[in-house]
């Protein structure tokens, strides 16, 4: 299986002249086609290095390695959509017209479980319909791997639950890779088929998942052991 590749990432911001070190010298490597989750307190590193990786920030120092061909969507905290467009028109957002082709629309609509809210707005949608718009836009540019930021973050236990559902749906019938970012431990065991943990700008951990979809939850005891686990590395 291939790999993504990170050496030595270093990344610091300067501010009046002085530099704060945020990434200091991570190493990891992430299987394509798995759900990689990178786990952490809030302001250890985890969304500089994921839009380092992205290519959404420049890196200090340090290289990152992709397969070949390999092409990454990038999915935000916000669902960022445009309020003056449909769901169709925002899963469309950023194509050229000429690549726009109605069945593949209608498919990632489908896919995402918004079959019947194509002319709906974003004003009119939940805010999981709204993440589930963002992710279709990001699939209808068919990328071998996602990056996604904490995207449920922001919805009740409710919809985050269900999503992360989805969200192993989608992974399954796509075959697409995921990197994601969190700092709820809950979360990131549900999801993940390896969790990387973050702390101080560097990666300390790795922990594979091997549970079935029943004990991912949170009262089982496999899940509750790994949990206690990782909580001893943070």
């Amino acid at each position: 299986m291939a790999q993504i590749t990170v050496e030595n990432l270093t990344k610091y911001f300067e501010t009046d002249g002085e530099k704060q070190l945020v990434l200091q010298g991570v190493n990891a490597s992430f299987e394509e086609n798995e759900v990689s989750v990178i786990l952490g307190r809030s302001g250890v590193g985890k969304t500089v290095m994921l839009r380092i990786m992205a290519g959404l920030l420049e890196p200090s120092s340090g290289k990152i390695t992709f397969p070949g061909g390999l092409k990454p969507g990038f999915v935000f905290q916000e669902a960022r959509l445009m309020p003056w467009l449909s769901v169709w028109d925002n899963v469309n957002f950023g194509l050229e017209k000429f690549q726009i082709d109605k069945g593949k629309t209608q498919a990632v609509i489908d896919l995402v479980a918004l079959t019947g809210h194509e002319k709906t707005f974003p004003a009119d949608l939940s805010g999981g319909m709204a993440h589930r718009v963002a992710l279709a836009r990001m699939l209808i540019c068919r990328p071998r791997l996602i990056f996604m930021d904490e995207p449920f973050s922001a919805l009740d236990y409710f919809t985050r639950a269900m999503l992360q559902k989805e969200l192993l749906r989608i992974k399954k019938e796509t075959g697409m890779g995921v990197i994601f970012v969190t700092h709820n431990l809950d979360e990131a065991v549900r999801i993940a088929d390896s969790i990387y943990v973050m702390s101080n700008g560097v990666i300390t951990e790795k922990f594979r998942v091997n549970l079935t979809e029943n004990e991912r939850e949170s009262y089982s005891l496999k899940a509750l052991d790994i949990k206690n686990e990782i909580l001893r590395n943070l």
